[in-house]
């Protein structure tokens, strides 16, 4: 029976990961799996707990970041540990504010790659409002579209900035509604009922199969802080000719931003961080596409 591990990213909400863990232990069916979280140095007691918590279950594995090094950098130290000592065969890399409530998901999982031979797979999505996120994007993105998105993201971050320190949205409130209507198409799933292959897949879930694991020692390209690692992925499966998948017979739940929302109570605060981040890391991105 090949080992599945499921990868989850723990900062501050004990909350959150802790309903995350339980619905993998009280849900999964499939025997041999294991759950290691990753604790991204949280500055609270939260580590302390979910280790106290789980101490006796041998399925659940605490590993400890020295520093909060991201979204990325953190999660490839579970996949790397799922990988190189646990032996997986495939990984699952979920968000702490994400909750499995398939009984038969690692069953899926594996007869979806046997059928159809995917390096990296996401189930639906479905958030508590009943959204569905994925897929992500319906298609790889280009050089000319990464650089119109950088340049709108520094526009915004501009003008959060100002924002911020002068409040020009109270002046300028048509401004907040012409990028809120953006990012809600930009991130409406296309048919989200339907198989599909090759697009970008949402970040709060995405299974590693043995194609990719066998060839790769870290999940998401490492030099990125947080966001957009699902666009460099997408990147550079596409440049490998590796299969992404897509598939609504396996689905998840999101509660959506369990770690952000620990990191900035401040609406403003918050937006400029996600904006500040994305700017960087499409940075990366096109340097990666100029390589």
């Amino acid at each position: 029976m090949e080992h599945i591990s499921f990868v989850i990213l723990h900062y501050m909400s004990y909350t959150y990961t802790k309903n995350c863990i339980d619905s993998i232990l009280q849900n999964i069916i499939y025997e041999n799996y294991s759950i290691v979280v990753v604790d991204n140095a949280s500055p609270n007691d939260s580590s302390k707990l979910l280790t106290d918590h789980y101490n006796a279950n041998p399925k659940v594995i605490i590993l400890s970041n020295q520093s909060n090094s991201g979204f990325a950098k953190g999660n490839n130290i579970g996949y790397a540990y799922a990988k190189n000592q646990l032996h997986s065969s495939y990984v699952v890399v979920a968000n702490n504010d994400t909750l499995f409530e398939q009984t038969d998901f690692i069953e899926e999982v594996i007869a979806l790659f046997n059928k159809h031979n995917y390096y990296i797979l996401g189930p639906d999505i479905i958030t508590l409002a009943g959204t569905h996120q994925n897929p992500y994007r319906s298609n790889v993105i280009d050089h000319k579209a990464a650089k119109k998105w950088l340049r709108n993201r520094q526009l915004w971050t501009w003008y959060l900035y100002l924002d911020k320190y002068f409040k020009i949205s109270t002046v300028f409130s048509f401004v907040n509604s012409l990028f809120m209507k953006r990012r809600e198409k930009n991130n409406l799933s296309n048919h989200s009922k339907m198989l599909q292959t090759n697009i970008v897949l949402q970040g709060a879930c995405i299974i590693f199969s043995p194609l990719y694991v066998n060839q790769q020692n870290h999940a998401f390209y490492p030099n990125t802080y947080m966001y957009c690692e699902e666009d460099i992925l997408a990147y550079q499966c596409a440049k490998e000719n590796w299969k992404i998948l897509y598939s609504p017979s396996i689905s998840i739940v999101h509660a959506e931003c369990g770690s952000t929302k620990e990191l900035h109570s401040n609406t403003i605060d918050k937006d400029l961080f996600q904006s500040q981040n994305i700017v960087k890391s499409l940075k990366i991105l096109l340097k990666l596409m100029k390589e």
